[in-house]
Formats: structure tokens, sequence, C-alpha cells
């Protein structure tokens, strides 16, 4: 909706392109009883009267940074400001594009110390050898991360400024000869030891990262440091149907870590874990709630543990930090103290800034003068207030639609349930003198009595399930329920 009634309507035209034809103003909300039913999370049940949706706990995790680190980014900073007030006399297409790989080196450094340095090198290498530059299509969203990381060999980032080689020389050198950890592996290693495995040290844990250099430091990190355990990947080179077979093997006795890039943020579904560590924060805020929602969503059992990884001087960290203050404060003085109400209310309203905010260019100024954020933090205020009337405005045309209910489902609920199917065939397969073999998985196979064997029915059944969980694990039972014919 994002508060713009003509855009909404035209999209209801989609379903129908007569939909509309008759509502005025006044029944348009009447209206959308018949096409719209609206629930919240909150109140969605299952007909046992359970809850469908769980609770998530979001943890922000600081990192601080050693003091050589913070020199490192320090030099890293200059660099940037350097290179992108040498480009100030470029035409405007081949200025827009070196600011844009300044501010991806100041991205893909606040994801990892060994994705920073690859970068740099690889840019390094490109300015010694020209030729082997090359056009990388970077239009796929999905992929966000892992193009920017071929901006850096791409042949329209060629341009160099005076010195440049000299810059990144110095600080691929500074690296290597004053860093001797990288103290956001160090963090993360301890989170896992410390924190969540200390409760479960069988669980399952989702990663996120925006690059693949990240995920490559991750993988041999967690195989460096805990014994080489079962690690799957998702990214932008992993074809859908291997991605499937990863998941499966996640979510198998002997899967421990999926780590994804961007590429995983959405399209799969991992309600089977429930602890999940963005070790790094994208720049959308969006993106969090979209990678969260991966475990957070319907069949979940367990309270949804996020760990948000960043340095809490860092951009990111502070736009995180700042959205975050300000929603918790919005919350609180609407009265949302409803934890599912309050994730579903955040999570409406950064939908809503996504379409108003471009936040690259927000990053953009704050890279290149830190102290443009002190205005940045008043338009993310402002920009804030525009998103909450926008997604309050179109939660008006909802407030009065139909809600899901409960009783109605309940008189539509058999009487009979799958334990009593069970033991009335059996039973009538025993009268008839069929002979019925029941394996140890629990699933049985029979011949069907001879009375029904004109109405269509196989001559024998194998491999049959009354357990509806049992018969989805495994496509290969036949599920006897009540409609099997």
């Amino acid at each position: 909706h994002q508060g713009d009634e003509s855009k909404f309507k035209n999209l209801l035209r989609l379903v129908s392109p007569d939909l509309l034809k008759d509502w005025g103003k006044e029944n348009f909300k009447t209206e959308m009883n018949k096409f719209v039913v609206r629930n919240r999370k909150r109140d969605a049940i299952s007909l046992e009267g359970q809850p469908l949706f769980l609770g998530r706990n979001v943890n922000h995790v600081n990192v601080e940074l050693s003091a050589a680190e913070t020199e490192f980014h320090h030099k890293l900073r200059e660099y940037i400001k350097e290179a992108y007030k040498q480009s100030e006399n470029l035409s405007g297409n081949r200025k827009n594009a070196v600011g844009f790989l300044l501010v991806t080196f100041q991205k893909i450094a606040s994801s990892s110390l060994f994705a920073i340095r690859k970068s740099l090198e690889a840019r390094l290498n490109l300015l010694n050898n020209p030729n082997i530059s090359s056009k990388k299509n970077i239009d796929a969203e999905e992929f966000e991360g892992e193009s920017e990381e071929t901006l850096i060999q791409a042949s329209e980032y060629l341009y160099s400024f005076k010195s440049e080689i000299s810059y990144l020389e110095t600080l691929i050198k500074y690296i290597d000869e004053n860093i001797q950890k990288d103290s956001k592996i160090e963090v993360f290693i301890d989170l896992l030891k410390n924190t969540i495995f200390k409760e479960n040290p069988d669980e399952k844990i989702l990663i996120f990262t925006e690059y693949r250099q990240t995920q490559i430091h991750i993988e041999n990190e967690l195989k460096r440091r805990l014994g080489n355990p079962n690690i799957q990947l998702i990214n932008g080179d992993v074809p859908i149907f291997e991605r499937e077979k990863n998941v499966e093997i996640f979510k198998s006795e002997q899967g421990r870590f999926l780590i994804s890039t961007e590429a995983g943020g959405e399209g799969i579904n991992l309600q089977f874990c429930h602890i999940i560590i963005n070790f790094d924060i994208p720049w959308n805020p969006m993106r969090i709630e979209q990678r969260i929602g991966r475990v957070h969503r319907y069949g979940q059992k367990k309270i949804v543990d996020a760990y948000n990884l960043f340095t809490g001087d860092s951009i990111e960290g502070m736009v995180t930090q700042t959205l975050e203050k300000k929603l918790n404060l919005i919350c609180k003085q609407i009265g949302k103290d409803d934890e599912l109400e309050k994730n579903s209310f955040k999570e409406g309203v950064l939908g809503e800034l996504h379409e108003i905010v471009d936040f690259s260019k927000l990053y953009q100024k704050a890279v290149l003068d830190e102290q443009l954020f002190l205005w940045e933090e008043s338009e993310i205020e402002a920009r804030l207030k525009e998103a909450v009337n926008s997604y309050n405005n179109m939660q008006s045309y909802f407030d009065k639609l139909n809600r899901f209910d409960k009783t109605f489902y309940e008189n539509l609920k058999s009487k009979v349930s799958l334990a009593d199917l069970e033991k009335f065939i059996i039973r009538y397969l025993e009268f008839s003198k069929r002979k019925i073999s029941k394996s140890a998985f629990g699933t049985y196979k029979f011949l069907t009595p001879e009375r029904f064997k004109n109405d269509n029915l196989a001559k024998e059944y194998k491999d049959v399930t009354f357990d509806r969980k049992l018969s989805k694990s495994n496509p290969n039972l036949e599920f006897l329920g009540i409609g099997n014919p």
C-alpha cells in the first residue's frame, strides 16, 4: 500500500479488472472484507489453541576493535576521502562509479578484515595489470554484496588517482605487519562457544554475510577452531538444486552450520533452525528482517535468537542503533508492548522506510564526512516519521477487515482423529482376513479387501502411514487420512 491509495487500488485490479467497479470511497474498506482476511501474528493459533508464531530475541553484539584495527580503518577512510577528492573533476557517470567503488571498500571493511585485504589486493592487481579488467554485471539485487566484490576488477573502475598504488600497498602492508588477530572473528567464536553452545552443543547455526570472501573466512575459521564441523554454503554460484540439497544436509542430523550470502536471504525456509548470526550488517535494514524471516516463520517451534555483529562506532553500527532506539521509543509511546506486535510494527515500518530512503546515498555521505552523520541522524528521524505515517495509513485500510475465526474452523474439524482412523482400518483389515505387516518405522503393508477391488483401489498398498509428519518427511510414503480415495 505504502500510503498510496491509487497504487493499492491498481494492484487490486490485477486480481480482477472489475474488482473496484462499483466501490465508492465510503464502502471501500467494507468491500475489502470479501477479498482479504487479516491476522496479527500474536493472534494466529492452531486448532488446538497453540500460538503459530513464537517470539524472537534480537541481540546486538558489539565488536571492540584493537588499536591496530582502529588505526587501519582510519587509514582506509583517509584513502577513500583522498580518492574521492581526486575524482571531483571527473564527468558525471565516471565520478559516480568511482564514488560507488570507494564506498564499497568501506562496506567490505565492515564485513571482515580478510575480505577487505583481498579486495585491496585485487584493486592493486588491477591497477598494476590493466589488461585483467572485465565488465561485470551488478544488477542482481540478491547478489549485491558478491557483485560489489567483483567491482574491484571491472573495467569501468580502472581510473586511478595519483599515488593510489602507494596508498593500497601501505594499507595491505599495515594489515600484514600490525594486525595479529581479527577481533570480529574472536567475538564470533566466543559467542558460539560461551553463549550458544553452552546451552546446546549440537545447535544448528545459520550465518549470514554479504560477501563471498567473508563467507570463505568464516568457513575456514570454523573448521580450524571447532574441529571441522559440517558446513554448508549458499551463494550466487550455487545452483538452485544444489542450494536445496545443502539445506537438506543442514537440516539432517549431521548439519551444523549454514553460511549464506544474500542469495539465501529469500526463498529458502529454515524454520527447523532458530539461531541466526548476522556476521555483517547490510546497509539496508530491511535486509536484516528478510534474513531473520528465514527462520522466524510458520512452523518454527522455538523462540528465535538473532545476533547482529558490528562495531559500535562504525557507520552501519550507528545507523542500526539509531533506528532501533527510535523505533523502540515509538513503540513505547504508542503502547506496543506485546513482543510479536512490536516486531510486526518494526518490520512494517522498515519496509516503508526501504521505499523512502536511499540508504546507499545516506551511507556515502557519512563515509566521506563523519560530521555529516549528525545531520544524517536528524534525516533518519524525519524519514522514520514519514515511514510510520505511511505504515499507519496502510493499517487503517485493514483495521476493519475480518479476522480468523477459530470457532468457524472448529466446526469444520472432523471428530475422527488419525489415531481413530488407524485403529478402524487395522480392525477392518483383520475382520476381512487380510494380512497386515508393520515396519519398524511404523508404516504398514496390506492387501485391499475383496469387496473394494472394483472401486479403483490398488490391489496392494505398501509403505502406508497414518502419521502426517512422517509422510511429509518422506515423499515415498502414502498418507492414509480422511479424504484419501
